[in-house]
């Protein structure tokens, strides 16, 4: 039987090299059995660790087969004796029953590879809803497949494929066609990964190791030593399919697909972007290296121009030419984010109360600011808006950005001494117009058709700042608040123009300022003397009215150009033709206001007065039928002085 065993194994060898075709991994080699010396065996090398062992019986020279090797598995014994039991019936078989053979490891290929997909908490599928048309697309050769889902793009899905020779890995595109019945999924995407050129190194596998040694994510520097050793060699890993490995390659999809939904957002936009390596050249610590994927140094980050994603966004001219968009997170089980970093053209340093003393700050959730470099980093937490997301938070730092500086820069240019910036955190500005008197400024909603909403907080500043209600008390009371309204809109409306809207709006306050006073102070006094027949309000920007007697009566305030303000009777409409009144039509009908009896000579009394006093000078006032025009600075004395007037004996 020996004698036989060993003219027809030679025998069979020569037939199956001569009739079979397999991949360059199947492999025919004649051996002695490892369990009896001198007994010669067949090796047949099918894929892979997958070795079929071919020997005959000595004493009843029946012919055995056995598998063995990393994919041999106990529940497939039985199907190796029926192969025996049909080959020892029919020798010719040989040819035919260890092709069959050769289907049953991909199965078992299969098997493994979803073990250690689900060792690493990944979701994944042996089939999906696809016509067999769409699986045509993963090509011919195609022996089975496993999809991995993306756990941040359910829609993507990361594609073991396996053929004669190897895996093949595909990164795919799904949609589900909402006109079928059965919920059918088409491919419409597919791209083809190269493994060995995403970590652009070969992988080495130690050769005399019981396991493979999967050395990714070293340069080639770093592994000169192991490739030196002739104990190591740069083999083909084919169906050698690593935890590490499986895992490098599901973050390096999470990532592309990141990157993949960024870049589609600029492509809708038009915005031109390059590819460039955030890390190059930077060494990695140990600290970096354990909390992130050893993929994210050869990940590249994306670079767009400031003109181009900037082009008519609020305050474009702050930013600098280069504006890196960094996907980040595709490595871990959060959900993926993106970071937008800007470097300011302008350094404003923050300060006041809400400055931080760190040279990192963050003055929000989304925003995080390097001071000494002056680089904002916008972080957004969802990939699909993130331009949508960073565009917005732009248009609000920006914006405080341009303020704080103009804010900076008035005292000098404008000759406003008593103008200066007391907090800027990139969320909001606040800072002093005149005096005491201050406005904290913030924006919202600044990608808003309309311009966006501004909130400006007036308030006063000094020596009891921290231990006051400065809504409530009157000491830190800013009347201009009751404007806020009107004095909001002139931001508002300067979208593109935000600079020269922040210097009139700075303007309108200093020189409305005479007028919030006086009338805080009468509306104060009267609240003192128990009148409660006295009302102030603004009805724009730069108008005020003071209402008398149960509102019968009633004082404007109207602020004109060069400085002067206009003090008249309410009932007179400046928009009537003439400036005249219209007799058919009477005022009370028209504004529900009565006009003020006497109202020239109680202006030309106050005026005469004022002048003797030496309180007004001579050619600062003009006196109207219905009022009396003068400097800013004249408004608080005569002012003060119609207002005792009217509430005396003149009115009944």
């Amino acid at each position: 039987m020996d004698k036989k065993g060993r003219c027809f194994l030679p025998r069979a060898l020569s037939l199956l090299s001569k009739m079979v075709s397999l991949p360059p991994d199947a492999s025919f080699v004649a051996t002695e059995h490892p369990m009896a010396e001198g007994v010669q065996a067949l090796r047949v090398h099918l894929c892979a660790e997958e070795i079929v062992i071919m020997t005959i019986d000595s004493r009843t020279g029946r012919l055995n087969l056995r598998d063995t090797g990393d994919l041999a598995a106990a529940g497939r014994e039985p199907q190796f004796t029926v192969f025996s039991e049909q080959l020892n019936e029919n020798p010719q078989r040989l040819v035919v029953d260890l092709m069959r053979l050769r289907l049953m490891p991909f199965k078992t290929i299969i098997d493994l590879a979803e073990q250690k997909a689900k060792y690493l908490g990944l979701q994944s599928f042996r089939r999906r809803n696809f016509q067999p048309e769409e699986l045509h697309k993963l090509g011919p050769s195609t022996h089975g497949t496993l999809y991995i889902q993306l756990s941040n793009f359910p829609s993507h899905y990361l594609v073991l494929v396996i053929t004669d020779e190897r895996f093949r890995y595909a990164l795919i595109t799904t949609r589900i066609m909402s006109e079928s019945m059965y919920a059918d999924m088409i491919m419409e995407d597919i791209a083809w990964l190269d493994f060995h050129r995403i970590h652009s190194e070969e992988i080495t596998v130690t050769v005399h190791s019981s396991r493979s040694d999967m050395r990714i994510g070293k340069t080639q520097n770093s592994d000169t030593r192991i490739m030196n050793d002739p104990a190591m060699e740069v083999i083909d890993t084919g169906f050698n399919l690593e935890t590490a490995v499986l895992r490098e390659l599901y973050s390096y999809c999470c990532a592309r697909v990141a990157f993949m939904n960024v870049e589609r957002q600029f492509k809708l936009r038009g915005i031109p972007f390059t590819h460039v390596n955030p890390t190059s050249g930077s060494p990695v610590t140990l600290e970096l290296a354990h909390i992130q994927s050893s993929l994210a140094r050869s990940v590249p980050a994306l670079c767009v121009q400031s003109q181009d994603i900037l082009s008519g966004a609020p305050a474009a001219e702050a930013a600098m030419p280069n504006i890196r968009v960094i996907p980040l997170n595709w490595w871990s089980e959060k959900n993926a984010q993106v970071v937008t970093s800007v470097k300011l053209k302008y350094v404003q340093q923050p300060m006041g109360k809400t400055a931080s003393t760190s040279a990192i700050i963050r003055p929000s959730r989304r925003i995080i600011y390097d001071t000494t470099q002056a680089v904002v980093s916008f972080l957004s937490e969802n990939v699909n808006t993130c331009v949508d997301e960073f565009l917005e938070e732009w248009a609000r730092v920006s914006k405080m950005v341009v303020i704080a500086r103009e804010v900076a820069q008035m005292a000098k240019e404008s000759n406003w001494n008593d103008v200066r910036l007391l907090s800027f955190d990139l969320q909001t500005v606040e800072f002093a117009y005149a005096k005491d008197y201050t406005v904290s400024i913030s924006c919202q909603d600044q990608l808003s058709p309309l311009g966006g909403n501004f909130d400006l907080r007036f308030s006063r500043c000094g020596r009891l700042h921290a231990r006051h209600d400065r809504d409530h008390d009157p000491e830190f009371f800013n009347p201009h608040g009751d404007a806020e309204p009107f004095l909001r809109n002139i931001l508002r409306h300067g979208h593109g123009r935000l600079a020269p809207r922040l210097n009139r709006l700075v303007t309108l306050l200093r020189d409305t300022l005479s007028i919030v006073t006086v009338l805080e102070d009468i509306r104060q006094e009267s609240i003192r003397n128990n009148i409660h027949s006295v009302d102030t309000f603004a009805k724009a920007a730069g108008w005020y009215r003071l209402l008398y007697i149960d509102q019968r009566y009633a004082l404007d305030f109207r602020l004109m150009t060069g400085k002067r303000v206009a003090i008249l009777d309410a009932s007179f409409s400046v928009y009537e033709h003439g400036g005249s009144r219209n007799p058919a039509v009477s005022a009370e009908e028209i504004l529900g206001l009565r006009p003020i009896p006497h109202i020239k000579d109680i202006v030309t009394d106050v005026v005469r007065d004022a002048m003797s006093s030496g309180s007004v000078q001579h050619g600062t006032v003009a006196m109207i039928d219905v009022g009396v025009v003068c400097l800013t600075g004249n408004v608080l004395e005569l002012g003060k002085r119609i207002h005792q007037r009217l509430i005396s004996h003149e009115i009944r």
